[in-house]
């Protein structure tokens, strides 16, 4: 019997190592033990769009206070504070994917105007990949003259400026604005009308030509004679909810002054600005990729000698959305010289590719005036929400007199429109006087339609808003030799924003919206971690 118990234990114990597992035990001469095996861990519940882990510490330069937790079950990041005055250079490297978001608060330079006493430069350089988020309403961040921010992002990382109600969601809706200020970028190019209470010169375009910034409540100037001047970079970008000034006045999403043609400014969008989008005081730089989604007052405004182009702009706005100025005044395109119609540098805009979606009765898409020299290529308008007002609003004779030099400053002539569509409810505005009938029988316009018919059609993958061109508009032919009007602008063979549904230069880098999908990676009112 004991030879026999021998063998039956000695096969047991083969059999433990062989088949009975790693986790059950033989007790020499005793009985088989089992122990079962551990319960395996859960696998994480995964969140759509991710979630993120608190980074150990902040970036050298910033200070850390703390950590916030995020909306939607996407974890929490460490909050690194950018401080108010950056002289020198300062580098924003940690990503939001690192559990690493940057805040401002309040009134935060960039440098100090090298153009005054005790002016000193400085340079913030923003990574790919980096969120930087008003911490408090009254918050800005300015670029003196002579300074830089390089926000450089990428398709697959945009950088994106924002509000902390972006990060927790509290009290964010779809139309939500007017969180915080915005981006305020000073250059020393050329601008028209110098302040006399600022300025050393009155002669417009001149070094000493100067102008105070809107919205802040200690003077931040710009304008000069550098044309070339460079204000950095801003390239995959996002700016949302904006609007708020100092004292509650109202800033743009982005507003530049006398900023130079050496300023790239390149795959921008401003989402739910109260006031403008982008507004250009003057200066050269040139812009392409824009996108104005739920911008409650003008989509683009330039004025005050603005000389430059712009190209592949699409800008939509919220139906029955917040009012950002008085009734008529809500355009998608404001274009003059505020009051000084033959001043100079006059400003001079040459637009391209462009569709402009209004959808608020009573509102133009287009205000142009004060003497402004235009040339609109290869556009789309679409205004359909009645009202009484014509899409197209032109004033002053200035605007539309020949060619020419008044006043010492020479004019190009009227208004161009090459290629330019309009599905208008009303195409010309109802005032009294005949300057847009004018503007459009210019002889040097070619192929526009005044009673266009649209077949927009949403973005492949996309079924909120119709932004991209369909049948109509892809019979239309295109104005082409776009070099020889500005050697910005680059030749195609569509007219709007996009070629067709398939085109993908929103993809990834925007964020969607009640307004527009832009097949962009998340919506608006969501906070990205990726």
């Amino acid at each position: 019997m004991q030879r026999f118990q021998g063998l039956v234990l000695a096969g047991c114990s083969a059999l433990a190592l062989a088949a009975c597992g790693a986790d059950d035990v033989v007790a020499p001469g005793g009985p088989i033990i089992v122990n079962p095996a551990p319960t395996p861990t859960p696998t994480p519940t995964s969140v759509p769009g991710g979630s993120v882990t608190a980074a150990a510490s902040c970036t050298p330069g910033t200070t850390d206070a703390g950590t916030v937790a995020l909306q939607n079950g996407r974890g929490t990041i460490r909050n690194c504070v950018v401080p108010n005055l950056i002289t020198g250079t300062l580098t924003l490297s940690g990503r939001r994917a690192d559990g690493i978001m940057y805040s401002i608060s309040g009134r935060t330079d960039v440098g100090r105007d090298i153009d005054l006493t005790g002016g000193t430069a400085g340079t913030l350089n923003v990574l790919p990949g980096v969120t930087v988020f008003a911490a408090t309403r009254e918050t800005t961040l300015i670029v003196n003259r002579g300074s830089r921010l390089n926000a450089d992002g990428t398709q697959a990382q945009p950088i994106i400026f924002t509000a902390l109600q972006n990060l927790t969601g509290s009290g964010l809706t779809e139309a939500t604005d007017n969180l915080w200020g915005g981006l305020i970028i000073h250059g020393r190019a050329p601008i028209s009308r110098c302040d006399p209470t600022v300025s050393t010169s009155t002669v417009g375009g001149s070094a000493g030509c100067w102008r105070k910034a809107e919205g802040v409540s200690q003077d931040t100037l710009f304008g000069g004679n550098v044309s070339n001047d460079n204000s950095g970079i801003l390239r995959y970008v996002q700016v949302n909810f904006t609007g708020v000034g100092s004292g509650g006045s109202e800033v743009q999403g982005i507003t530049t002054g006398g900023v130079g043609s050496g300023t790239v400014m390149s795959y921008i969008q401003i989402h739910n600005s109260l006031d403008d989008g982008i507004e250009s005081f003057g200066g050269t730089q040139n812009m392409d990729h824009l996108v104005m989604t739920g911008i409650a007052d003008d989509s683009l405004d330039t004025d005050n000698g603005y000389i430059g182009s712009v190209q592949f702009m699409l800008a939509v706005r919220r139906a029955n959305g917040n009012v950002g100025d008085s009734i008529g005044g809500q355009t998608m395109l404001e274009i003059d010289s505020s009051g000084t119609n033959d001043a100079s540098p006059r400003q001079y805009l040459k637009l391209a590719n462009f569709t402009l979606l209004q959808t608020t009765p009573n509102e133009p898409a287009i205000r142009l005036r004060g003497g402004a020299d235009v040339d609109f290529i290869n556009g789309i308008v679409v205004a359909r929400s009645g009202g009484t007002t014509g899409c197209l609003d032109v004033d002053n004779a200035e605007t539309v007199q020949a060619a020419g030099t008044y006043n010492g400053t020479a004019d190009r002539g009227p208004p161009r429109f090459l290629s330019v569509v309009f599905d208008c409810q009303l195409l010309i505005d109802s005032d009294a006087d005949a300057f847009e009938d004018a503007a459009l029988n210019n002889p040097a316009n070619s192929n526009v339609n005044r009673a266009f018919t649209n077949t927009l059609q949403f973005l492949t993958g996309s079924s909120v808003g119709r932004i991209a061109n369909g049948a109509n508009e892809s019979a239309v032919v295109a104005a082409t030799s776009l070099g020889s009007i500005s050697s910005f602008l680059t030749t195609v063979n569509y007219i709007g924003a996009f070629s067709g549904p398939n085109d993908t230069w929103t993809r990834d880098w925007t964020c969607n919206s009640d307004v527009a999908d832009l097949r962009g990676a998340l919506g608006c009112t969501d906070i990205r971690v990726f």
